[in-house]
This record gives C-alpha cells, sequence and structure tokens, in this order.
C-alpha cells in the first residue's frame, strides 16, 4: 500500500508542476478532453507514439469512485450476482513542445457477492480452465494498477513506449477458501511517420507477461465439496477431481497493430490490430501437472471517416474476431507420483464475431455548448464447442443502438449528459447438451436462457463541474446501466465519482 500511495503523490505531484505552465483553464480542458470526438474511432490510440500531442495541454484527473452491481439471478453464475467496490485512480497527461507523458495509478478494494463453480480469478481471461465446485459464497479483492507512457518527436518521425502493470488478490476467510494472486505485465512500443503529406502511419508491437497463483483450502471436519477443474461447457477433468485443487497459471501475449491517421479536419483513419494469448494450466499440487492449454487469436480491425468542425460528423466500422482453442493434455499411470503425458487432444473452441458500423453527426460552439447524436448497427456472435461429449451454445444478435449527448459550460460551471438505448435481437441461439443434463450444466444453461434469447441496455450519465478558480474544477459523476431480459430478470449498475482535474 505505502508504494501506491507514493506513486499516487509523486505522480500528481509531478503533474501539477507541468500544469502551472498550462494557460488554457482547467474547466475547458476538461470538456475538451470528453468531447465526444476523442473517444469516437480511438483504437489507434493504442500505439503509444499516436499520444503525441493527443489533447495538446495538460490534465491531471484524481477520481474516487464507488460502483454498485446487482441482479435479481446471476446471468454468468461464475462472475456473481452483486459487486460492491470503491476505487482511488489519479491520472496525468502532460504535454511538452517534443514529448507527451502520461501516467496512471489506482487502487480498488471491493467484495463480489454470489460466485459458484469457479473459485478463479479474471474468469474472462482463463476460462474454460478453471477450479471450481457448488458451493462457492462471497469474495473480497483488491486490485492495484499502474501505467506510464511517452511519445516523442524526432524530427518528421515519432516514437512512443507505455508500459502497464495489474496486481490483484482475491480472497474469502469460509470454506472453500480460495487465495488467488494475479500478476499482468504489458509492455508496447510504437513508432510514426508522415504518409502522403497529409496522413500519418503508425505501427506497434506489443508483449506482455501473465500469472495466476490459486490455492484452494479447507478447514471444515465434516468433509469438503467436490473439486472440479472444468474444460468448457459443464465438462471437468474427471480423472482430477477431488484433493488436487492447488494450481497457477502462466500465460504471455504478443501482438501489433498497423494504423493511418489524418492530420487534418477531415479523412480517413483506419487501424488493424493483431494479437496472440496463450496459457497453461498447471496443477502444482500434482508435480506441476501441465492440464491443459489455451491459444487465443484476436483480429481487431477500424476504417472510419472523421470531419471535424464546428458541425462535425463520422463514420466507423468496427470489427473483431476471436478464436480461443482449449488443448487437454492426457496422462498414463504416475510413476513416483509423476503422471507422463502420453497424448493431447483439443477438445475446445471459442469463437466470437462482431461488425457494427457506426455514424455521429454533432454541433458544438467552442468550449460552450455540444451536442451529438450516433445511431450504430451490427452482429454480434458466439460459439462455444466441446468436442466429446459433443456439446455446443451459439448465441447470434442483431443489435441497434442509438446514443445522444448534451454538455454546456457557463461561467465556473459545466454539465453533460448522455444517454444511450441497445436492442440485441435474436437470430438463431442455440443450445445443444447431452439428453441429461447435471449440477455442472448449470451455470451455461442459466447463461442461455437470458443471452439466448432477446434483450436490451439502456444507460444514462451525468456530470456536474464547478471551477473555484481557472487553475482546478470539481466533478460529481452519476452512471446507471440496466440489462434488461425477456425473463424479467434485470441488471443493475450504479456508478458514482467525485474527481478533481487540474
Amino acid at each position: 500500500m505505502k508504494y501506491l500511495v507514493a506513486i499516487l503523490f509523486s505522480s500528481l505531484l509531478t503533474a501539477a508542476v507541468a500544469a502551472a505552465g498550462d494557460n488554457v483553464p482547467a474547466l475547458s480542458r476538461i470538456v475538451r478532453y470528453n468531447s465526444v470526438l476523442n473517444g469516437f474511432a480511438s483504437g489507434i490510440y493504442g500505439n503509444p507514439a499516436m499520444q503525441l500531442h493527443r489533447h495538446g495541454y495538460t490534465l491531471t484527473q484524481i477520481d474516487i469512485t464507488g460502483r454498485y452491481l446487482t441482479q435479481r439471478e446471476a446471468v454468468r453464475i461464475q462472475t456473481g450476482k452483486a459487486l460492491i467496490a470503491g476505487d482511488v485512480t489519479a491520472s496525468a497527461f502532460i504535454d511538452k513542445a517534443k514529448v507527451s507523458l502520461w501516467g496512471s495509478a489506482g487502487y480498488e478494494y471491493g467484495k463480489k457477492y454470489g460466485l459458484n463453480f469457479n473459485e478463479t480469478a479474471d474468469y474472462d481471461i482463463v476460462y474454460p480452465y478453471v477450479t471450481g465446485d457448488s458451493v462457492g459464497g462471497d469474495l473480497p479483492m483488491q486490485t492495484y494498477r499502474f501505467t506510464g507512457g511517452f511519445a516523442r518527436s524526432i524530427g518528421r518521425f515519432a516514437i512512443g513506449g507505455e508500459a502497464s502493470y495489474r496486481a490483484c488478490i482475491e480472497y474469502r476467510q469460509v470454506d472453500p477458501r480460495p487465495m488467488n494472486i494475479v500478476s499482468d505485465f504489458d509492455l508496447s512500443i510504437g513508432a510514426a511517420a508522415p504518409a502522403g503529406g497529409r496522413y500519418t502511419a503508425a505501427l506497434s508491437l506489443c508483449a506482455g507477461k501473465y500469472k495466476q497463483t490459486n490455492r484452494l483450502k479447507f478447514f471444515n471436519e465434516m468433509g469438503v465439496p467436490n473439486v472440479l477443474h472444468f474444460t468448457g461447457l459443464g465438462t471437468d477433468y474427471y480423472r482430477f477431481r477431488g484433493s488436487h485443487y492447488d494450481n497457477y497459471y502462466n500465460g504471455y501475449n504478443v501482438g501489433g497493430s498497423l494504423s493511418l491517421n489524418s492530420n487534418g479536419r477531415k479523412g480517413w483513419r483506419m487501424h488493424i490490430g493483431y494479437g496472440w494469448f496463450t496459457f497453461e494450466k498447471i496443477i502444482s499440487s500434482l508435480n506441476e501437472l501441465p492440464m491443459a492449454e489455451v491459444g487465443e487469436h484476436t483480429v481487431t480491425a477500424e476504417a472510419g471517416y472523421i470531419a471535424r468542425g464546428d458541425r462535425f460528423w463520422a463514420i466507423l466500422f468496427d470489427g473483431q474476431f476471436l478464436h480461443r482453442t482449449g488443448t487437454e493434455n492426457i496422462f498414463g499411470d504416475a510413476a513416483d507420483n509423476i503422471y507422463p503425458q502420453i497424448a493431447s487432444a483439443q477438445q475446445y473452441a471459442d469463437t466470437r464475431i462482431r461488425a457494427v458500423i457506426r455514424a455521429l453527426y454533432g454541433i458544438r460552439k467552442d468550449d460552450h455548448w455540444e451536442w451529438s447524436v450516433s445511431p450504430s448497427v451490427g452482429y454480434l456472435s458466439e460459439s462455444e464447442n466441446y468436442t466429446y461429449p459433443s456439446r455446443r451454445m451459439r448465441l447470434s444478435h442483431a443489435c441497434a443502438s442509438v446514443s445522444g449527448r448534451f454538455s454546456y459550460s457557463w461561467s465556473k460551471w459545466a454539465i453533460s449528459i448522455n444517454g444511450r438505448g441497445v436492442i440485441l435481437a435474436d437470430t438463431g441461439s442455440s443450445l445443444s447438451l447431452p439428453s441429461s443434463a447435471t449440477l455442472w450444466d448449470t451455470p451455461h444453461i442459466t447463461l442461455f436462457r437470458y443471452l439466448g434469447s432477446h434483450y436490451g441496455i439502456a444507460h444514462a450519465n451525468a456530470t456536474l463541474r464547478f471551477s473555484p478558480s481557472a487553475a482546478c474544477a470539481l466533478s460529481l459523476k452519476a452512471d446507471y446501466t440496466a440489462m434488461i431480459f425477456n425473463s424479467h430478470n434485470v441488471t443493475h449498475a450504479v456508478i458514482l465519482s467525485l474527481g478533481v482535474a487540474f
């Protein structure tokens, strides 16, 4: 904790010194920073070299945030039915003549409620190979986040680099008693150069290291529940059920991207990225037995045209293709508690597709007011397959949304209001299981009941800002999201935040 506090304050003081030389009032800087165009077609900014003079001013923000999420019934049982968490984050973007610097540090403490069939952290990263049981429970958590980066011009070229680190600990003090420790490090470098005078072309490379350690204990003398190593869609590695549930995940990722961005007020913006992620699940209580391995390919693409000005508009195609495979290793009889690997079989596959077309139109007048509207249409699908015994779940939806935003500033005050509505219409979802379902099929049967039909999302956000002086601005934010399902289940998510910017 003391290291986090030191980094938070050093980041704050560094940015405060830099901000002292910025002549733009803090309220104007924060209004520009939150302009709708800043977040539209933003994939190119994954390349740190493209961050050079992105904002054109220095801005420091400190936010204290509270989050609350609840559901009548958990949609994804493995991640719980409720969440209460508090977060403090300090971030800064410093812009100088030939260099831009940025960084952030954050700490979150909270508790997830009602988890089941999963005693592992980062479910969305290590699925389907989680360790779980039918008891579950609530799970306190702590997360530390750090990010730092730079971009610098060298003649007509620009270079940049960014590093980020996340550490997480989850634990429970009643049976089952997991202790999950996560370490996640990412590094990216990039370069940018002029392309034809009107455009900038950029290339980036990235790599990362992921590690999660799980230890599960029971103190109940009356017996313990059955602990499973899940392998996808209700299956598990039956041979290793029982008492061997200490394990860890060891993985890495590599990737890269190509980008093209217009230097003028109008022009094309394009970005394509590729990432490869792989990890092994290793059962440490069985002499480091490599139970399974995941390989995941991800391709993302953005292509759009943006016209800036008092009347601004844009159109964008946003797509993603993800394909994850899971390979289970097969072992012979143990000799001296060592299991020889004799074969392997690819049993699990998950394919996700997202294709969305977005449009944007708005009007702004200096930093005083801005309104915009953004409709979108698209297609989303996910197909999970397990080879033997044969199982399959397919989620397929056509989606349409419309969002609107209005912001207005006067004297020392500013207000912004956002709203968004999304409809997802089922276009052929299906679930195929063996004729006799078991207790372990509960998670995906429940998930399909909610996500395998029509559902909708409603979102509203309001922010009030007050600037007691030209050097700083205070903010109060409220955010609400509801997911509404056919079966009368509703997910409510509320976020409240207090902040200061200077």
